[in-house]
């Protein structure tokens, strides 16, 4: 294998690049709908509620946000429970979507028409390898990143069909010190 450091011609393959900036967009629009999501149930405009999520650095971040909005505000369980379930989904495309936009990809000397990428990771074990990628693996990752895309977009409308029936939360919760200064 060899990178732009040892190869100044180093290109992706068209179909490699093609398919890694799909995978990133696809990310981007399932993170888009939660972050819409949860500015539906927070009831704060676009804007505003893009101040808030921004600073929220991971998908899983946002989506223990929008279950303990959805929580507080009583959505029904059936939505809360559609949430949970994709929460687990969307963890492992999720992880393989880290690896291709976060890895250094590099030309497989060996076969002009494959490529791979360099994982440098270390959860609990070391991952210091440079492995192989048919560009059939990256259409899987993309087409299960488009299956929770489509998923979420699901997840976001039933909760703008549900939320103005949403019971709300009791005055006696809303602020617990009110009177305090």
């Amino acid at each position: 294998m060899v990178d732009e450091a040892t190869n100044p011609n180093f290109r992706f393959i068209p179909k490699y690049a093609d398919c890694i900036a799909s995978i990133a967009n696809t990310s981007a629009t399932i993170e888009y709908y939660v972050n819409h999501s949860i500015w539906i149930v927070a009831k704060v405009e676009a804007p505003s509620g893009a101040c808030i999520t921004a600073q929220i650095y991971t998908l899983q971040g946002r989506l223990s946000a929008l279950l303990a909005l959805l929580k507080m505000h009583r959505a029904p369980d059936k939505i809360i429970k559609r949430v949970n379930k994709f929460t687990e989904a969307v963890r492992g495309p999720s992880e393989n979507r880290n690896r291709v936009i976060h890895d250094i990809w590099l030309m497989d000397n060996r076969d002009p028409t494959s490529m791979g990428r360099m994982e440098t990771t270390a959860s609990k074990t070391l991952k210091f390898r440079i492995e192989d990628v048919p560009l059939t693996k990256l259409e899987g990752i993309y087409a299960e990143l488009s299956a929770c895309r489509l998923e979420m977009w699901h997840i976001r409308n039933e909760i703008s069909d549900a939320q103005p029936s949403f019971p709300g939360i009791p005055p006696s919760e809303l602020d617990p010190i009110a009177g305090v200064r």
